[in-house]
């Protein structure tokens, strides 16, 4: 798969574009509509924000989402992944470059490394060890330093405009000069690993302290979160969010055990970040500074989740104290501590915001409905109206009144969703897509001419090849359009599973059974008829089934 196809699956949040064409509403942790494929009366076109999948329980329609784009745009493949392109503001142009560009981040890391830990990087050196992170943790995050010399020679390699357009490079009156100069570096990953950018702390007493990569073609700052791609498996794990603002807070924390964590750049929320955790997580904890600028910008992170569909809740730390700073002086247990006394974040916005508009309730339910008016969670607002007005000691018809007031209110339903058939051939196919350790144990206890469906014997044939954790978006690009009926519908059932090898043995069990069954049937067929070398002949299969173990 190219990397262009790539990065638009890891920036692309199906919620959003396909809710940028229907209305997407809450149902558990997925979204619901009405089948825009087929007409139906109940709502079984579901979307899921954790797999980046949809399916139809309805009609069978399923994929990610560029297939969404090929069947609502009516186009082919190529065009769906431009219209994606374009609406998420990829310049393909652009990326016709991308690979160098990669290249070209990799090199320059090897580079920034080599200098940290050549005599030329003492300081920079010293300054880690300072703040105390591990040789370890600095080896996994490839941290380097760009000293204060032109250490672009070290990459001549490269053109100067791929210099410029990687960020890596200015250009004044026609010559160039390095963009980092005497900076501790920290090599900022893609969702899948790859090195896109790179932010820097500065070694001397100038400003900005921090200053990361200007925009390119493969990196866009308000789109990325630093760490997500070491932390977004047990995120999901916990279904928990840490976020953190920089760089120093998130390397402290994740060395002391926090592997749910991740950093905003240390720059502003924004949107589309907020909406790339809310593929992993349902709940986030929000460790900002303490101080006056910290406060603003959790008000603001607050409203951004709640839009989202992430529940936040507020670490508030002692006065004088950073995330950083923090864990190491209290250590995990400490951290621990403040992160288990976190406060509602509907509590905290209430508090702060009787402060900033002294009292005036008026003020402070309008701002509250500026930021629940456009709530993914709609069904959440009523809960919302109800604690407001018991934290603002108002009746609860008052606050529904002004509610009314300010927006006419939306209803809303839950719908009933149409389930998948039992199978002991789904049931396999569930077990190997949630247990990747078990898989390659499963698939060789598997017979597979067994398997009497011929889309799930495909998808377990292509899954057999895959030893790795699977990216679901990117197999979704390896299957057909039946393959991707099949397993959508699979994903988004969500079965429950216990003891995955138990159950894969009862389901082979099972499917054993139906053979022999089957073939006991084509025997008494066979033996009304007659033929009896071919009675034989089964009698052999029927024989060597019931010997075989599990």
């Amino acid at each position: 798969m190219s990397s262009i196809v790539e990065e638009i699956l890891s920036r692309a949040d199906i919620v959003e574009i396909i809710s940028s064409y229907y209305p997407l509403k809450k149902a558990g942790k997925n979204y619901r509509t009405h089948c825009p494929f087929h007409p139906e009366r109940n709502p079984s076109f579901t979307v899921s924000p954790e797999k980046q999948i949809f399916h139809c329980f309805g009609c069978g329609v399923g994929g990610n989402v560029i297939n969404f784009i090929m069947l609502e745009e009516k186009v082919e493949w190529k065009e769906a992944v431009r219209i994606l392109a374009e609406k998420l503001g990829i310049s393909l142009k652009e990326w016709k470059g991308e690979n160098t560009l990669y290249s070209l981040m990799e090199k320059a890391s090897i580079v920034f490394r080599k200098f940290l830990l050549k005599p030329e990087g003492k300081s920079a050196f010293e300054y880690l060890e300072k703040r105390g992170v591990s040789l370890e943790i600095s080896e996994k995050f490839k941290l380097g330093y760009a000293p204060p010399v032109n250490w672009l020679r070290e990459l001549d390699d490269f053109s100067s405009q791929d210099l410029i357009k990687g960020g890596l490079a200015l250009e004044r009156e026609k010559e160039i000069y390095p963009y980092f100069r005497n900076r501790v570096i920290f090599p900022i990953f893609s969702l899948t690993g790859k090195i896109v950018a790179f932010g820097g702390r500065t070694l001397e007493e100038i400003e900005p302290k921090y200053l990361n990569s200007p925009d390119t073609p493969i990196f866009q700052k308000g789109r990325t979160l630093y760490g997500l791609n070491f932390t977004k498996q047990e995120m999901m794990k916990k279904k928990e969010a840490i976020l953190v603002e920089g760089y120093m807070d998130f390397l402290s924390l994740f060395q002391e055990g926090y592997e749910n964590i991740c950093a905003c750049l240390g720059t502003s929320l924004t949107e589309n970040q907020a909406l790339l955790i809310s593929r992993y997580a349902e709940k986030v904890n929000l460790l900002f500074d303490p101080d006056e600028a910290g406060e603003k910008a959790t008000l603001r992170a607050i409203e951004i989740f709640w839009k989202a569909g992430v529940m936040p809740r507020v670490v508030v730390l002692p006065q004088g104290y950073d995330p950083d700073s923090y864990v190491k002086e209290r250590g995990k247990e400490g951290m621990d501590r403040v992160i288990s006394q976190s406060e509602d974040g509907l509590e905290f916005y209430l508090s702060k915001l009787q402060k900033i508009e002294e009292g005036n309730l008026t003020r402070i339910l309008e701002k509250c409905f500026q930021a629940w008016e456009e709530m993914k969670e709609i069904w959440r607002r009523d809960e919302f109206l109800e604690k407001s007005a018991h934290l603002l000691s108002l009746s609860l018809q008052t606050v529904k009144d002004m509610w009314v007031s300010y927006r006419k209110k939306r209803r809303f339903y839950l719908p009933n969703v149409q389930q998948l058939p039992p199978s002991s051939e789904i049931h396999l196919l569930s077990l190997l897509l949630n247990f990747p350790q078990e898989r390659q144990n499963i698939i060789s206890k598997i017979p597979i001419e067994l398997i009497s469906d011929s889309t799930i014997k495909g998808i377990i044939e292509k899954l057999g090849k895959i030893e790795e954790e699977i990216n679901i978006p990117k197999f979704f690009e390896k299957l057909s359009e039946d393959e991707k009926r099949v397993l959508s519908g699979v994903l988004m059932k969500e079965i429950p599973h216990k003891d995955p090898l138990k159950e894969a043995n009862d389901c082979i069990e099972k499917l054993k059974q139906r053979e022999i069954g089957r073939l006991k049937v084509e025997i008494s067929n066979l033996e009304k008829e007659g033929k009896w070398e071919k009675v034989v002949e089964i009698l052999k299969r029927l024989d060597e089934l019931k010997r075989r173990r599990v």
